[in-house]
């Protein structure tokens, strides 16, 4: 809005056709993490939700968590080895999602081994 450049770690798209009255798609998917790691060593916890299922992923060396959210809306009881496939399924969504807003391929590297 202000004409300022977009700095270089900033992904995502504009909102600003929803403010100007456009439209932007709708994604299947909503994520929430501290941020994209720059490295593997500062991989955090991403939540991946559609809704239904919502994906604690935390990379490659450590145990991500599957919450049933329609059953289990406070997120208490990890259903990942009963529902690998959605877990998957989340998984790869964020993925596409990385690299629909722009992520660099060596960051999605550090994101995409499978959560199971």
């Amino acid at each position: 809005l202000a004409g300022l450049p977009i700095p270089e770690h900033v992904l995502g798209r504009s909102l600003l056709p929803l403010l100007t009255g456009g439209h932007v798609p709708a994604r299947p998917i909503a994520v929430t993490s501290s941020g994209l790691p720059s490295k593997a060593s500062r991989l955090g916890c991403t939540a991946i939700t559609d809704g239904e299922w919502t994906l604690q992923y935390r990379g490659p060396d450590w145990p991500s968590e599957l919450h049933h959210v329609v059953r289990d809306p406070a997120q208490l009881q990890d259903v990942i080895g009963e529902s690998p496939e959605e877990a998957k399924r989340l998984h790869a969504l964020y993925l596409e999602f990385l690299r629909d807003v722009g992520a660099a391929d060596e960051r999605i590297a550090l994101v995409s081994a499978a959560p199971v």
